[in-house]
């Protein structure tokens, strides 16, 4: 795939759009024998996405660099979740525990991407981890993503229970073979 970034004014958002749900899947990406449900985690305070590749430098032995040798790709996201109900706090303590997730995360607000809300599927495990401050009590969740060797395809049955309304959605939305999500940009109503 080339390179295609281009100046869009209408691509300046600060905000995104604080909806994040997941539903346990198999350790393939596959769906239970009896789909679970889909779990909404509640508002979002902030989120932080990574997809980071670090770079090793190699020089010669006049010291001078001559390549980079690319290190262990490092992908996930966190998002601060505003409740911390007894329930939300024992579900990830406990519940997540050696158990997989495929996950939407609403990116943008409303129309806000040059008219256009983003969605964001990707697949992995809730971190078990649990602390919070008071005052305040957000509770941060990491969402470490991993990288499966088949595609998961997410059909309109699936699609309706992630977002209610799928009239704006494509028909599917695949994450790739080979990637760790997958961002669906679409004209909202």
């Amino acid at each position: 795939m080339a390179l295609s970034v281009s100046n869009i004014k209408g691509a300046i958002v600060s905000r995104g759009g604080s909806i994040l749900k997941a539903t346990e899947r198999l350790s393939t990406g596959a769906a239970l024998g009896t789909p679970d449900t889909v779990h909404d985690f509640g508002e979002v305070k902030d989120s932080q996405f990574r997809d980071k590749t670090p770079y090793t430098p190699r020089h010669n032995e006049a010291g001078e660099k001559v390549a980079n040798e690319q290190g262990d790709r490092d992908t996930g996201f966190t998002a601060t979740l505003m409740q911390r109900d007894g329930q939300t706090i024992d579900d990830l303590r406990n519940e997540v525990r050696n158990k997989y997730y495929l996950t939407m995360h609403v990116l943008s607000q409303s129309q806000a991407v040059n008219g256009k809300t983003q969605y964001m599927f990707s697949f992995g495990q809730i971190r078990p981890d649990v602390e919070f401050s008071l005052p305040g009590g957000e509770i941060p969740m990491a969402f470490e993503v991993l990288i499966l060797d088949t595609a998961i395809t997410l059909t309109p049955g699936e699609l309706t229970s992630w977002a209610g309304n799928t009239t704006a959605l494509p028909a599917t939305v695949t994450i790739a073979a080979g990637d760790w999500m997958k961002i669906v940009e679409v004209t909202t109503t």
